[in-house]
């Protein structure tokens, strides 16, 4: 007999657009606009008065704003999903442990558990006989299916839903990326700097229709010089992540198995159980090839971000100056597709690649540092 199941409530992007609010995306632009404006016109520092450094805090807040509007919310959604099942997963792991645990003491006996007792709690609580406990742990197990079945859904919903923003990962590749702790970060940055692209070719159209209204191209332009200013921003955010918390991290776990099988080394040398230990040995190796794999994948996408990001800043810095300089639309508007041709240099450069698992055991324990570090 196999217990019911309640599965989650998950998000579905099959019927749903994976477009952004761009009407919303040019708002916040221009709000961030008006604030650079001011920049020229206040004080480095001021103890009362509005100062650069607090308009600069300002403008990123405002481009933060930006960031979740062209993050697109059905991907968005899909990625909390897939969170909320890697932890269903994880309680079910440990329930499964402890039913375990319990069955060891219990007497032998046939299941007396039935449908008609309500939940899990109940029937846990209601368990006595080894058969009792085994019904558990079967209804526990069809948990975990199911759960991995929504995995798998949301894997090919979100490869579906990317490959229409122009982002070909297939689900095997997102999987690798969702269970990779910068795997967020690195879909978000690809998200995010698509349509970046996409509403730069609106601010050329918009800068084409405004006429030989300076006013709006200049706006126009400015936004650009925005959106120029929110990639530099993941960018450096990502690269701190992965410099100050991520290898970090991922060199202690390599020093902690380096002890274990030293430790366990010098066990056997005084006598330990030799397959006890030699096993354990083996479970460090692979969790140390593991951490190998994690660290160059990090290293890797690290070096493509420092990599766009000194084209961003470049870019950055000669569309500010322009900015401060601009007269005519008609040149505002070639300047603005040579902007679309820096974030299409932007993209191609930070598209996320996968590498391939070598096995089922470096995939296993890849997913588990991911759990760790999160």
């Amino acid at each position: 007999m196999v217990l019911s199941f309640l599965p989650l409530d998950m998000a579905h992007c099959s019927n749903t657009s994976v477009s952004f609010n761009q009407s919303r995306a040019i708002n916040t632009l221009k709000s961030a606009v008006e604030k650079f404006d001011e920049l020229e016109n206040v004080p480095e520092k001021a103890w009362i008065r509005t100062d650069k450094r607090k308009l600069e805090a300002d403008i990123n807040q405002i481009l933060d704003q930006t960031i979740a509007i062209l993050d697109v919310p059905c991907i968005v959604d899909l990625r909390q999903d897939y969170r909320k099942i890697e932890d269903a997963i994880a309680i079910e792991k440990d329930h499964i442990s402890k039913l375990r645990e319990s069955r060891l003491l219990a007497p032998e006996g046939e299941s007396s558990i039935t449908r008609f007792i309500p939940t899990q709690r109940a029937r846990q609580w209601t368990a006595t006989t080894t058969g009792d406990f085994d019904t558990l742990i079967e209804s526990r197990q069809q948990n975990l299916k199911t759960y991995q079945n929504e995995m798998r859904s949301i894997e090919i919903q979100m490869s579906e839903a990317l490959s229409k923003i122009g982002i070909d990962l297939n689900p095997e590749q997102v999987e690798f990326w969702l269970s990779s702790v910068i795997g967020d970060d690195v879909l978000s940055m690809s998200i995010v700097f698509s349509n970046a692209k996409e509403v730069t070719s609106l601010l050329s159209r918009l800068t084409k229709e405004s006429g030989e209204n300076i006013n709006y191209a200049k706006r126009y332009y400015g936004m650009l010089v925005m959106l120029h200013k929110m990639v530099i921003n993941m960018q450096e955010r990502f690269i701190l992540k992965v410099d100050d918390d991520i290898l970090p991290k991922l060199l202690g776990f390599s020093k902690e198995a380096d002890n274990n099988i030293k430790e366990a080394m010098s066990l056997i040398k005084s006598g330990g159980s030799r397959a006890s230990l030699e096993s354990n040995i083996s479970a460090n190796e692979i969790t140390k090839q593991a951490i190998e794999l994690y660290q160059k994948i990090v290293k890797d996408h690290r070096k493509k971000v420092s990599d766009a990001l000194k084209i961003s800043t470049h870019e950055m810095r000669v569309a500010i100056n322009t900015y401060n300089t601009v007269r005519l639309s008609s040149d505002v508007m070639a300047l603005i597709r040579e902007g679309l041709d820096t974030f299409e240099t932007l993209l191609s450069l930070q598209i996320p690649a996968a590498d391939e698992f070598q096995n089922n055991e470096i995939r296993e324990e890849f997913r588990k540092l991911s759990e760790r570090m999160r």
